[in-house]
């Protein structure tokens, strides 16, 4: 039987951080609370916002900085994640065909236990012989929903710097809640696959509703979903991980996504894939959506 854990992302010292699965629905711990907070990777955000090398003014870099800062110091992630065995009986890794191409079955994976059902080609392959799946989400909260609108009526610059390194201190606590299921893993003896999010590749955002259910993540991280599949609060990341039996020759999980540096965050505001450096355009889980191949540039140079 599968249970929910409540991640502590933040507050992550030399002993890593903590994913707690309390019995008693007690609520998550809030990354960051009574310890040291996470930090957000600067170039990161500052990729967000389209940099590339330019020569960057001085005050908007130290303007920049502070906006950084106070995300670090004043906004606190919650996260949650739950594993769940994978439903060999209803799965279909490779689809199925009808006759005369009448009535094909897509491929889908499907968790036991909670009923979700994550379709797509793509998903697939990535799960295909995972003994579990892994289902994380992390948010930045109201907080900095109330932030965000604060400096959007304030300044238009501070808004997009801001808003910038919020996405990068999302990440960052996926970052560490993803950190925190594989190690949970390998204590198991299985080995954790990288993220993939809701919107890559042909796994539709369609799936958000049934996925914060799954996790319970409205009570527990007060994360919800708009009638058009995006998160809410906006500054919010959610996952797939799948977990693999150790002595998997490949170690689980499609070419491009094991290539990839882990996850990749999604912007709930645009429903749109913030990736970091991917080898190849081809290969990346988030190609179909991402940021700067709308702007004609890659991530790896």
């Amino acid at each position: 039987m599968a249970g929910i854990g409540s991640v502590r992302a933040a507050g992550c010292g030399d002993a890593g951080c903590e994913v707690d699965a309390p019995s008693d629905g007690a609520p998550p711990s809030r990354p960051g609370a009574g310890g040291a907070a996470l930090s957000l990777d600067r170039d990161e955000a500052l990729r967000y916002l389209g940099y590339a090398g330019q020569k960057l003014d001085a005050q908007l870099l130290a303007r920049f900085e502070e906006l950084a800062s106070a995300c670090e110091r004043e906004l606190r992630p919650a996260c949650a994640s739950a594993s769940f065995p994978v439903d060999e009986a209803l799965t279909r890794w490779d689809g199925e065909g009808g006759e005369n191409g009448e009535g094909d079955k897509g491929p889908q994976v499907v968790l036991a236990g909670c009923g979700l059902v994550l379709p797509g080609r793509d998903i697939a392959r990535h799960l295909r012989g995972a003994r579990e799946v892994a289902l994380l989400a992390c948010t930045l909260g109201a907080a900095c929903e109330r932030e965000l609108r604060k400096h959007a009526a304030i300044s238009p610059t501070d808004a997009l710097l801001y808003g910038a390194a919020a996405s990068a201190l999302v990440e960052a606590a996926a970052d560490a809640c993803d950190a925190a299921v594989a190690s949970q893993a390998a204590a198991r003896g299985l080995r954790a696959s990288a993220r993939y999010s809701p919107g890559y590749g042909d796994l539709p955002l369609s799936v958000q509703p049934a996925f914060l259910k799954a996790l319970d993540a409205t009570r527990r991280i007060g994360l919800s979903v708009t009638a058009g599949n995006l998160l809410v609060p906006t500054k919010s990341v959610t996952a797939v991980i799948g977990l693999f039996d150790e002595d998997r020759a490949d170690g689980g999980g499609s070419g491009g996504a094991r290539e990839a540096n882990r996850g990749g965050a999604w912007d709930g505001a645009s429903g749109r894939a913030l990736v970091r450096a991917h080898a190849d355009c081809a290969t990346c889980p988030a190609r179909e959506g991402c940021l700067l191949k709308g702007k004609g540039r890659t991530c790896h140079g």
